[in-house]
């Protein structure tokens, strides 16, 4: 078998072509073992997730990019270009008033809410409970209010005798009734 190899051996080029050819033939063999992913598909790891920017490791030789593509079987690490130019040029003043804007888009703003009349939820719960120990049958909700009540204060007076209405009603000594949405609020005292 050797005697056959022996005018090979002699001719340095027909020597070189087979070694080429052989070198071929073991990396056909041997390359899906150590290339294993696709050049243009995207890896997973053990999880099934895409391996973006995996580090080097046992699974990737030498990580995967970006988009989750085996760096190894690529050939190519994936560049990154760095650009050293100074885009912004500022003075003192220029750092100084724009952390002035910051400063005061962030600073907490102080509302101040006007005074206005208004009739708390105690002095509501108060009037209805009097008013309702008066009435014998069905009354509207706008009876209970206060004859003075005008503007801004018969809206408050008109919410809070409505909470106040929900919450005897809840205590048991009131009962509400609406005949329709919209329709006019009636009480009545639930008599003990």
């Amino acid at each position: 078998m050797f005697s056959r190899l022996k005018p090979l051996v002699r001719q340095p080029l027909a020597l070189a072509g087979t070694g080429v050819t052989l070198m071929f033939l073991i990396l056909a063999v041997i390359g899906p073992m150590i290339a294993p992913y696709p050049y243009d598909e995207f890896v997973r790891d053990s999880e099934g997730r895409v391996a973006r920017r995996v580090a080097p490791g046992a699974d990737f030789a030498f990580g995967t990019d970006r988009l989750g593509r085996d760096v190894f079987t690529r050939g190519a690490p994936e560049g990154l270009k760095t650009v050293r130019k100074s885009r912004w040029q500022a003075e003192i003043y220029d750092l100084i008033a724009a952390y002035g804007q910051i400063s005061a888009r962030t600073r907490p703003v102080m509302h101040i809410v006007a005074v206005r009349p208004v009739m708390t939820l105690e002095d509501a719960i108060h009037r209805v409970s009097e008013l309702i120990g008066q009435r014998i049958d069905w009354s509207t909700i706008e009876s209970f209010l206060p004859e003075d009540a005008r503007g801004s204060y018969r809206k408050s007076a008109l919410a809070s005798s409505f909470v106040a209405a929900l919450e005897l009603a809840k205590q048991g000594r009131v009962e509400i009734r609406q005949k329709s949405p919209f329709a006019p609020l009636y009480l009545r005292g639930i008599e003990a």
